[in-house]
């Protein structure tokens, strides 16, 4: 399975920028869907947090939606995103980032 790796620098502390990429309900602004509606969130014993929502949003005036899930890792500040359905055109959907502060902000990676 093919990946690929990118990372940038972002002028804010960590805990900041961890809140900002984790608000699903700030994805809209943040980038440019019509809606996301969240549909589960749950604490895992392992201390994490998944939640499950549905994105809406337009590409070449028809409106997509597909169902996703994000777990999130406030120990490592890190989340994995998984699109659940529909997958297509994908065969697998995975996304991880992981922050860690730098000198100059918080390095964002993501794979």
């Amino acid at each position: 399975m093919g990946y690929t790796v990118n990372s940038i620098v972002i002028d804010k502390n960590i805990n900041k920028v961890f809140e900002i990429i984790n608000d699903v309900n700030n994805w809209p602004v943040l980038h440019g869907y019509n809606k996301v509606e969240l549909k589960n969130r749950e604490k895992l014993c392992d201390g994490n947090e998944r939640i499950i929502f549905e994105v809406f949003a337009e590409d070449n005036g028809e409106i997509e939606h597909w169902i996703s899930q994000r777990i999130i890792n406030y120990k490592n500040y890190s989340a994995q995103g998984v699109r659940l359905e529909p997958v297509y055109p994908f065969k697998y959907w995975i996304l991880d980032v992981i922050l860690s502060s730098v000198s100059n902000g918080t390095e964002m990676k993501w794979i």
